[in-house]
Parts: C-alpha cells; sequence; structure tokens
C-alpha cells in the first residue's frame, strides 16, 4: 500500500459516503416522491405514500449498487498516474461480461415486475433511473480528482507497507516463529 494508494482509497470511500448521505436524507426532495414518514410501512397497500418509500428506498439501492459498478472500474487502477481504469477494459472479456451482467439484473430489477417479486424493489421511472446512474458514474470524476491532489502533499503523512519486511516482524510471535522456522532447517542439514 503506497500513500497514493490510500488517498483514493480514503478519498472514494468518503465521497461514496457523502453521496449515499444525500440521496438517503434529501432523496425525497431531489427525486420528488410524496412525505413519507419513517413510520409509513412499505407493506401497508392502502397507504398512498408507502409506494413513495418504497421508490425511494429503490433509488438508494440503485444509487448505491452504481457506485459500486463505477468504482469497480476505478479499482482497475488506484495508482497516481492514470486518470481512470478504463483503459484495457475491453480487453478482459470477464471483466466487461460482469459489468454488463451486474448492469442488466440492476436494470430489470429497477424496471420490470421482476425486480418486485425478486428484490422488492419499486418500478421507477427512466429519469430517475438515470439520475442514479449519473450520481453512480460521478465517483469516477471524483477519483480523477483525488488523483489531481499532488503526492508530495500525502507521502509524510500516511503509513506505507513495505512488500520486502514482514508485517510485524519485530514481535514475540514472528520471533517464535523464526526460532521454529530455524530449527527444522538446522535438524534437516544435521540428517
Amino acid at each position: 500500500m503506497t500513500p497514493l494508494m490510500y488517498r483514493q482509497i480514503i478519498g472514494v470511500t468518503l465521497y461514496m459516503i457523502t453521496i449515499m448521505m444525500v440521496v438517503m436524507y434529501s432523496g425525497k426532495n431531489m427525486f420528488d416522491l410524496g412525505d413519507y414518514t419513517s413510520s409509513t410501512q412499505i407493506t401497508d397497500k392502502d397507504d398512498p405514500l408507502a409506494d413513495e418509500k418504497m421508490k425511494h428506498f429503490t433509488l438508494i439501492w440503485n444509487t448505491f449498487i452504481f457506485l459500486q459498478i463505477f468504482n469497480l472500474v476505478n479499482c482497475r487502477d488506484v495508482g497516481g498516474t492514470k486518470m481512470h481504469g478504463c483503459s484495457g477494459l475491453f480487453r478482459n472479456f470477464l471483466t466487461w461480461a460482469i459489468l454488463l451482467l451486474i448492469v442488466i439484473v440492476q436494470a430489470t430489477a429497477c424496471k420490470t415486475f421482476i425486480g418486485r417479486v425478486l428484490f422488492e424493489a419499486h418500478i421507477v421511472s427512466t429519469r430517475h433511473f438515470m439520475v442514479t446512474v449519473v450520481i453512480g458514474w460521478s465517483v469516477m470524476l471524483a477519483s480523477a480528482v483525488f488523483k489531481l491532489i499532488p503526492g508530495r502533499w500525502i507521502e509524510d503523512k500516511m503509513p506505507s507497507l513495505d512488500e520486502n519486511k514482514a508485517i510485524g516482524g519485530s514481535s514475540k510471535l514472528m520471533g517464535a516463529y523464526e526460532n521454529q522456522a530455524n530449527a527444522k532447517v538446522y535438524s534437516k542439514k544435521a540428517t
């Protein structure tokens, strides 16, 4: 783990948490949904606000999934040189096939009755669906912005793991392991 990786992981994580909080707490206004309360029961078929609450929960879920999909692309390169993880994306059949499968399942869940049966999701409008896709895509933009932060600003502030050194190499547990490993080597040489 390098400081530049920490920058990307911490920055993107905080960005996604912020986006999810905005969608959860301001989603009723963002998506023009009814003013349901926390006591509104989604299973109550007589309450017209139950559908509004279920739409909101579906849009929260859809936003989360698309944040994860686009972050999957981001995670292909967490270094400090490339601005996105799209390079070589279509060279690996399995990667884009999995991404496509996730998008198809998500669209089916939010746009057809199958989503209600399998995921208890509400059918949402195309406009609302696309808003959540764009919100999810924004994680790629945020990742690119974090990569613009100069490495020298964070190199001294973040820990770095040296792959050539054992983690906890000076601990008593590692010392006991080394003694045991060396004892087996010496016993093999002696015979």
